[in-house]
């Protein structure tokens, strides 16, 4: 006959749960007041840890089969913590990790000790129990993140994709390739735009130009050392020539005459690359407008703000879109490469997170046998995923002018029932 213990009832487990918070609690306390404690501080916490576990129980003022697998992935989570506070320290001497749900170890503590070990044991039937349900609450889950993960489609040609390393959304910088049989001709070309750059710097920095000119151009310069991202060198180019039509008070004639030249050349080098060809037809034959730069401008603010404070992405992210989207911040004076440079930047930003998110929940429905199992936050996540979907129903009017992007309103409606359902 099976001495296996029964799966709890979904009630048992949750008073279960707020028992065993409750009696970890009276057990440091007694540690402190008896002098017992070999480290104070590590014991209040561990009384804060375990309240904390036992009021996220309490709060939600519902079964356990009304929790969603977000709760039950936070609850886990929280519990895991307080395991490995309770593994680095003891209380009474008993170290709490899997050993003790052992009856060779019980058998070997005292009273006190068996009653810690045994609510224990009621807490890993718990956790059985709270796994078997969340898996059958992911299963929907699976259905929505497969169709998303079938409709959200690469990131475009734009001067910027996204991609994310290390739980960090990051740019990702695109590497100029130049074309075989052209090869030679672009380097010499690459080289002389170099040469003539170097000059220049030195003629701004001895000059009383904006500074935000030097530093402009000093970036058009650091794009050709690197050679990377063809489309973005581009934008730094426009940039450049807005700039100078502004300064045409300011600098003697002969260096103005030099800058644009130099500008000039840029749009040359540009032309032989396919990518930069591709984005400037695009751009050309798009129907945006005004009005289109105008409500861009005012989406990527909104955008930039929210990135600027996510621990979830890399400073680089919303300086360079924030640079994108002060080419168009007078919309009648804007460039139309500019204008769609933005709109692409935002709709790749969109896909490189719905990406992400597909799988960082993706994983944690799968990890909820597991207690923790990456090191960024749900609600991280969450208030990312929360942006993109509110960002790309915004997007979604302009985006269908320039091409295809039916997807941002079918990505937003499933994002937003995954939304619901983790939280």
């Amino acid at each position: 006959m099976s001495d296996a213990r029964p799966s709890a009832d979904p009630v048992d487990v949750q008073v279960g749960l707020i028992q065993l918070m409750e009696a970890i609690q009276d057990i440091a306390r007694s540690e402190i007041s008896s002098g017992r404690s070999k480290n104070i501080d590590e014991t209040l916490e561990i009384i804060n840890q375990a309240e904390r576990v036992r009021l996220m129980v309490v709060r939600l003022e519902q079964p356990l089969s009304g929790w969603s697998g977000h709760q039950i992935v936070r609850l886990l989570s929280s519990i895991d913590r307080l395991r490995e506070r309770l593994r680095a320290g003891s209380i009474l001497g008993i170290r709490i990790d899997d050993s003790v749900f052992e009856d060779d170890t019980l058998n070997k503590v005292s009273s006190t000790k068996k009653q810690i070990g045994s609510i224990l044991a009621d807490l890993k039937s718990s956790v059985e129990s709270m796994n078997t349900l969340s898996a059958d609450l992911a299963t929907g889950s699976f259905d929505r993140l497969r169709e998303l993960k079938r409709i959200v489609p690469d990131q475009r040609i734009a001067p910027t994709q996204f991609e994310f390393s290390d739980d960090l959304l990051r740019v990702r910088h695109q590497q100029t390739v130049d074309p075989y049989e052209r090869s030679n001709a672009i380097e010499s070309s690459r080289q002389s735009l170099l040469s003539s750059g170097e000059n220049l710097l030195k003629e701004l920095g001895s000059s009383n130009c904006d500074r935000r000119m030097l530093e402009t151009f000093k970036s058009l310069q650091d794009k050709l050392v690197a050679k990377v991202d063809v489309i973005q060198l581009g934008l730094i180019n426009i940039s450049c020539e807005l700039m100078f039509v502004v300064a045409v008070d300011e600098m003697p004639g002969a260096v103005l005459a030099l800058l644009t030249a130099h500008t000039r050349g840029v749009n040359m080098y540009l032309g032989q690359f396919p990518e930069w060809c591709d984005f400037a037809q695009n751009a050309a034959v798009s129907n945006l407008t005004d009005s289109d730069a105008e409500s861009l401008h005012f989406l990527t603010r909104k955008v930039v703000s929210k990135l600027q404070f996510s621990e979830a992405v890399e400073s680089e992210v919303p300086r360079t879109i924030e640079f994108y989207n002060s080419l168009i911040y007078n919309p009648k004076d804007t460039n139309k490469k500019a204008i769609y440079a933005v709109l692409k930047t935002l709709e790749n930003l969109i896909s490189s997170i719905f990406s992400f998110g597909v799988d960082f929940v993706e994983s944690t429905l799968e990890s909820t046998k597991k207690l923790g199992s990456r090191t960024i936050s749900i609600a991280i996540v969450t208030a990312l995923f929360a942006m993109a979907i509110s960002s790309a129903e915004s997007l979604l009017p302009t985006a269908l002018k320039v091409s295809e992007s039916t997807w941002l309103k079918a990505a937003a409606k499933l994002g937003k029932e995954l939304i619901a359902e983790i939280k």
